[in-house]
């Protein structure tokens, strides 16, 4: 009788092993249209990358962060409003950790994965290039 709860214990155990590997090798296909790929930017690229405020930075804050409920005028999430470049740069040191996922603050965007490295190396380069407003 042991020897029989043992067996049925083993193939139990299997069973769900396989079901097991099974669904995680079906949820590990799946992908989402609005993934970015994570691309490897290399080390002092800001000498030159002259990133634009309009062209590259701007619509990056407004498809993450300045919309509805978020860092817009009429939700102000966490008292950033991030619209203008005079808001985004007066809250760029707040804003930066939370983007980048370092720090003390909540990783932003909120509900999001991380934005891709070569994203957030043209931001840093905005930043460590002044935050012109170009």
């Amino acid at each position: 009788m042991e020897l029989f709860r043992l067996r049925k214990s083993a193939k139990y155990k299997g069973l769900l092993s396989i079901i097991v590997i099974a669904c995680g090798l079906s949820l590990s296909s799946c992908t989402s249209a609005k993934t970015e790929p994570i691309e490897v930017v290399e080390t002092g690229i800001c000498d030159t990358l002259t990133p634009s405020f309009a062209s590259d930075v701007l619509p990056v804050i407004q498809l993450n962060c300045s919309f509805g409920g978020c860092h817009d005028a009429g939700s102000a999430s966490g008292g950033y409003v991030l619209e203008t470049h005079a808001q985004i740069s007066a809250s760029i040191n707040s804003v930066w950790p939370a983007m980048n996922h370092n720090g003390s603050f909540s990783p932003m965007p909120k509900f999001a994965a991380k934005l891709s490295d070569s994203t957030l190396q043209v931001i840093s380069c905005w930043i460590d290039q002044g935050t012109l407003d170009n």
